[in-house]
């Protein structure tokens, strides 16, 4: 491969993500472009909370974290909420407990951890990973709005309310 190539190559690669940014109001994105976008952002995640499903908007979600109990550190001046931090490719990750925030404070940490891992686009605690029961898989708006009318005894939980519902004394240490 030439050199002048290789530079087309990557001028082409930069011009395509200028047409992905949200603030980039350029009128030649075809409909195709805007279709994806779309798609993008109607994917949720749903996970359980005991009986109560927490729905999670894809963009909200860096990733599914599956982690042994042995390797959380816990905190000792925070409360039971807060489990504790995680080492996690090169970071460290708080984990909140939902469980204990919400449904029950003396519940057990089970042995294995499924924690969703919250992106840098979350507006309440970006990057902090949640404890949930189970993740139930993914869906789209349209099969969100189904199960809505096909589950109404089923309680489902938009993860920015959830967020805003969190003490704020989860956040901090409890004494010194």
């Amino acid at each position: 491969m030439t050199s002048s190539s290789s530079g087309s190559a990557a001028s082409d690669l930069t011009d395509r993500s200028d047409r992905f940014d949200p603030t980039n109001r350029n009128d030649d994105i075809d409909s195709g472009d805007l279709a994806a976008i779309d798609n993008q952002r109607s994917r949720y995640i749903l996970a359980a909370i005991g009986e109560d499903v927490l729905v999670c908007a894809d963009v909200y979600v860096a990733e599914i974290i599956m982690a042994e109990r042995n390797y959380l550190l816990s905190l000792p001046f925070y409360g039971n909420a807060m489990l504790g931090v995680i080492h996690y490719q090169g970071g460290i990750v708080p984990l909140i407990s939902l469980r204990r925030v919400f449904k029950d404070l003396e519940a057990l940490i089970p042995e294995r951890l499924t924690v969703v891992h919250l992106s840098e686009f979350t507006p309440i605690a970006a990057g902090a990973g949640l404890v949930v029961d189970r993740i139930i898989g993914t869906i789209d708006a349209k099969q969100y709005a189904q199960r809505l009318k096909e589950e109404p005894n089923t309680t489902y939980i938009n993860l920015e309310d959830l967020l805003s519902q969190i003490p704020a004394q989860v956040w901090q240490p409890q004494r010194w």
